[in-house]
């Protein structure tokens, strides 16, 4: 996995795009977010493969995580995906 530590910010620490996500869309970004954003290049290529293949894994298991938190509240289930998706992060 050579590609699997790229991103796009440069010399700019995560907790700043975080920061700058924040104050765009005036609440926190979900992680699904961060990660298409630090992970897409402008021309919107990814990075490496191993940044796609991760990504399309998320979405396909955010959409089967969907089908269950769709019985909560918008609210809780967007903080418990936001959770989920962060240990999916840590897995890969």
């Amino acid at each position: 996995m050579a590609d699997a530590s790229l991103h796009t910010g440069g010399s700019i620490p995560h907790r700043v795009h975080w920061k700058r996500m924040k104050a765009e869309l005036g609440t926190y970004p979900l992680l699904v977010d961060f990660y298409f954003r630090t992970h897409q290049k402008k021309d919107k290529s990814w990075v490496g493969h191993h940044a796609q293949s991760a990504y399309v894994s998320i979405i396909l298991r955010q959409l089967l995580f969907n089908q269950v938190l769709g019985k909560l509240c918008f609210r809780c289930a967007r903080l418990v995906l936001s959770l989920v998706v962060c240990w999916l992060l840590f897995l890969l």
